[in-house]
């Protein structure tokens, strides 16, 4: 998700969200090293009854393929494509399919659910200004 935020940025520097929403996740991905890393109890699993490793594959498939071919994409296209990744985390409940014995690995989930829930809110503003323009970007 960096990297796609990051192409996004490159290609949209006058939309400079972009840039916030990669050093986000940049800072997720950090913050979920190092809990997983500092827990004294690193027993730490995936819980699949609600979502599946050939989900996860599918999905992450989608967004490298997104990654490849940012250069292709509008900025109307790169909004609604972030968007429909961001709301598929919370609808897919996928904060939720870690299982751990750590207080810490307990307060990361929500803690990244509100963040991808502030990246949607951002997201669907920008999306409906760049609509309301006259001549959107490309």
């Amino acid at each position: 998700m960096a990297s796609l935020y990051s192409n996004y940025y490159q290609k949209f520097a006058d939309y400079p969200y972009w840039k916030d929403l990669a050093q986000k996740k940049q800072t997720q991905y950090t913050l979920i090293q190092t809990v997983y890393f500092d827990s004294k109890n690193k027993d730490i699993y995936f819980d699949q009854t609600i979502f599946r490793s050939a989900a996860i594959k599918t999905s992450l498939e989608w967004v490298n393929r997104l990654v490849a071919e940012y250069i292709k994409h509008s900025l109307i296209n790169a909004l609604s494509y972030a968007l429909d990744i961001e709301q598929a985390r919370i609808e897919q409940k996928y904060f939720d399919i870690f299982r751990s014995k750590s207080p810490e690995i307990d307060k990361m989930a929500p803690q990244l659910a509100q963040e991808s829930r502030d990246n949607i809110e951002l997201l669907r503003l920008e999306l409906e200004k760049i609509k309301q323009m006259p001549i959107p970007p490309i």
